[in-house]
Parts: structure tokens; sequence; C-alpha cells
């Protein structure tokens, strides 16, 4: 249901492309929604 909040999947999907590219980043629940709505 949170993918077909278009807000929420954008927000979502900008904040995993800015703290993806840091070899180092935090895996935590919306770093793992990020991956599962790339997909």
């Amino acid at each position: 249901a949170l993918y077909f909040c278009v807000p929420f999947r954008e927000q979502l999907l900008e904040y995993y492309a800015n703290n993806n590219n840091s070899g180092d980043a935090e895996e935590n629940l919306l770093t793992c929604l990020a991956d599962l709505f790339t997909q």
C-alpha cells in the first residue's frame, strides 16, 4: 500500500538516491523499502 502513495514513494526514492552513494550507508526500514521499490 505504501508503494501507491506517490509522494511517499518519490521522497523515499530521493532519500535512497542521496544516501545510497555513501558506501557505509546504514541499513534501516527506509533503505529496505527503497530497495524493494527500485526492483
